[in-house]
């Protein structure tokens, strides 16, 4: 990995030295990857003295593909104040490449702080919300059942709708869709077999039947399946 970071801090010397960048980390898989050649691009965050916008720019140089993004310093603090989830989860693993300011330091302990804690527990009737939200959704696929092509696409978007609220559900940072079943066959091997019957079933009804199981695995621990809403507030 030595010889990697060397690559990547001699490819991005015409960035790094520029003396308005107060930092930059590799982030992404480039950050854990062993081989640059397998990562596809090198993904880049800059931290920058001044500015206002968060900028962002993917070229190709010098043989590689760069996807590098630009954080005025305010707006890097803004986000993790905020607990902005595409930072905080890019950062989650970096390579400093240069830190020029000791206060970026201290920004990066809130950030593996925040990332600890979590994004917060969703309150009483966020949790509600989604216990009726998925029923509901749920019994409207099953009524379209007669329109397979249709009812495959709902079933489809639906399974992205149970994974979101498992990691909501439980105080989890929802990660980027590509890496989401990477995770979950990390962190809960259950509900990956769940996902992979239901992703390599292709009978429509046999698909429907272990998708309900998978929104009954989520949901019962927060009290399961919730068909009806008394009147009251709605989100």
């Amino acid at each position: 990995m030595d010889k990697e970071l060397r690559l990547i801090t001699q490819k991005l010397d015409w960035l790094i030295t520029n003396p308005e960048v107060l930092a930059a980390f590799v982030v992404g898989s480039a950050a854990v990857s062993q081989n640059l050649s397998s990562t596809g691009d090198i993904d880049v965050f800059i931290i920058l003295a001044g500015g206002q916008n968060l900028e962002r720019e993917v070229i190709e140089r010098d043989g590689m593909v760069w996807d590098i993004t630009y954080f005025p310093l305010e707006i890097f603090k803004e986000g993790i104040r905020e607990k902005w989830p595409f930072l905080l989860l890019s950062l989650e693993k970096n390579i400093p490449l240069v830190v020029r300011d000791e206060q970026i330091n201290l920004l990066m302990k809130d950030v593996y702080e925040a990332i600890n804690k979590g994004p917060g527990a969703l309150t009483g009737e966020e949790v509600k919300f989604l216990r009726f939200k998925l029923t509901q959704d749920y019994e409207a696929l099953v009524k379209r059942m007669n329109d397979n092509l249709n009812a495959i696409f709902l079933a489809h978007n639906l399974f992205r709708e149970v994974l979101n609220a498992y990691f909501k559900l439980n105080n989890l940072w929802v990660p980027r869709e590509k890496k989401m079943l990477t995770w979950i066959k990390k962190g809960n091997p259950d509900l990956y077999t769940l996902c992979v019957n239901f992703l390599e079933e292709n009978r429509l009804q046999k698909k429907l039947s272990i998708l309900e199981n998978m929104i009954k695995y989520v949901l019962n621990p927060f009290g399961g399946k919730l068909p009806y809403w008394v009147k009251g507030k709605f989100p």
